[in-house]
């Protein structure tokens, strides 16, 4: 996808059990950005050294080049997903799309994890597809619920501008 000055590239979602295996080990990722939700069971997530706790609706990111680890060592119960993200540079002006202005925000200051987790990111879940060959809608739901990780994760997110005309009765009726 191509959000005015960004294009980005994201993987199909996949699911990581960490009940028999406990850890992914430490490692890192040379060009790529790993995008996490948590979606039940609790675990620990060590970005950089620093420890994030890690529970239902829990966003978080691995950094590229920056060694990290997912565990569950003691409770035994994380599942999560994750996308593997690139973002890359397309060439193009700055936009004023909302993607645009939220992907810039997020390459210029983000969070590693949310303070605290985000239930409402759940609900994206069963609009996501458990097999390849997703329709148009799912990967529609995706696209979004990445985004909305992104939003959440950005130190400054964006904010969406007001569209303009929504007072015109005839404006109204159109939308409407």
């Amino acid at each position: 996808l191509t959000y005015g000055l960004y294009r980005v590239a994201a993987s199909e979602g996949r699911r990581a059990r960490f009940d028999v295996a406990l850890t992914n080990a430490p490692h890192r990722h040379l060009h790529y950005y790993e995008l996490c939700l948590a979606v039940s069971g609790r675990g620990v997530y060590e970005h950089g050294g620093v420890c994030y706790p890690l529970a239902a609706g829990s966003a978080f990111i691995a950094d590229p080049e920056i060694v990290h680890e997912i565990s569950s060592r003691e409770t035994r119960d994380l599942d999560l997903y994750f996308w593997n993200l690139h973002l890359r540079d397309a060439h193009v002006p700055l936009a004023d799309a909302y993607e645009d202005r939220l992907i810039h925000g997020f390459l210029t200051g983000h969070r590693v994890a949310l303070a605290q987790p985000a239930p409402s990111l759940l609900s994206y879940l069963p609009l996501l597809p458990c097999a390849p060959g997703r329709s148009w809608a799912a990967r529609r739901a995706a696209e979004s619920l990445l985004l909305e990780m992104l939003r959440l994760l950005c130190a400054a997110p964006p904010r969406e501008t007001e569209r303009a005309g929504l007072d015109d009765p005839a404006v109204a009726r159109v939308l409407s």
